[in-house]
């Protein structure tokens, strides 16, 4: 049987094709953010399209369905309450992102594959010990003068139950360590959560009713101090250092390089074993011919 030989080359070159996605835009979010994606060109009539997502694990799920006259809910878990379609243009919308929903997302139109593909990473928010964080509800400017019951948990212990009327803020039960540090957006009718600290780090869950309509926020955060907040990109939030104080592309490169390395140490050895095999087969006919 023979050995076919592949040269470093090609095993470099297979090396950097894998996990490459061919025509991916890439979008960041925050935990807890909203994110679109927009299909070009947009959907026109008679044409149905399926969003579908690649998770960083390789399972493929179908988030949702839809065409200008019907319209079927995502049903998958992971999007049920975080996805939503815009039946004019096939847009995407994911709102109340999380870790999981980081991965490739793509679409077809009639059951064709389309050549253009997104890829998300979600992101953990970088805050800055004494600065503010707002928990966003969308409402409207008559909904800002209702009853808003608002229901907090911090790591999934209840540390605030606030009521917002007219405009004003009722605090039924409230964690000592957030009184006096809770404000309302007159504009927005977002939840303001003042002067940050360290312990303030983690997840934070948001049931809000709005009359009979009760949905939840997700925000996750992570609270530092001024000095170690230059060691992060503060262009996009994302945590850019390790604790190696390496930033995350220096890291990455490594990665890469040293997958590069291996590759084409292992394209030398089988290269070797090859010719080593070729020389002992000759090595072995010349005896037979003596």
């Amino acid at each position: 049987m023979s050995v076919r030989c592949l040269s470093p080359l090609f095993v470099l070159l297979m090396v950097v094709s894998i996990g490459a996605v061919s025509g991916a835009t890439s979008l960041k979010c925050y935990l807890g953010g909203e994110v679109s994606f927009k299909p070009n060109p947009t959907l026109s009539s008679g044409n149905t399209i399926t969003w579908k997502f690649r998770s960083e694990f390789g399972s493929v799920i179908r988030v949702i369905e839809f065409d200008q006259d019907e319209y079927s809910h995502p049903q998958n878990p992971l999007f049920k309450d975080s996805a939503a379609g815009d039946k004019n243009t096939g847009e995407l919308t994911l709102k109340n992102v999380t870790k999981d929903h980081s991965g490739i997302y793509y679409f077809e139109i009639n059951g064709k594959a389309n050549q253009q593909k997104f890829t998300l990473k979600v992101m953990v928010m970088i805050v800055k010990e004494r600065d503010s964080v707002s928990l966003h509800i969308d409402v409207t400017e008559e909904q800002r003068n209702e009853k808003i019951h608002w229901k907090i948990k911090h790591n999934n212990s209840l540390v605030a139950e606030i009521i917002t009327e007219n405009r004003k803020i009722s605090t039924p039960f409230i964690e000592e360590r957030f009184r006096d540090r809770l404000e309302l957006d007159d504009q927005t009718g977002d939840l303001i959560i003042t002067h940050m600290k360290n312990e303030d780090s983690g997840q934070y869950e948001a049931d809000v009713t709005i009359g009979s309509n009760t949905h939840t926020i997700h925000k996750t955060f992570s609270v530092t101090d001024s000095e170690a907040i230059e060691g992060f990109n503060n262009g996009d939030g994302e945590d850019a250092r390790s604790s190696t104080g390496l930033s995350s592309g220096v890291i990455a490169g490594i990665c890469v390089s040293l997958l590069l390395l291996t590759a084409a140490a292992a394209g030398v050895v089988i290269y070797r074993h090859h010719i080593m095999r070729r020389q002992s087969k000759n090595h072995d006919q010349l005896i037979q011919q003596e």
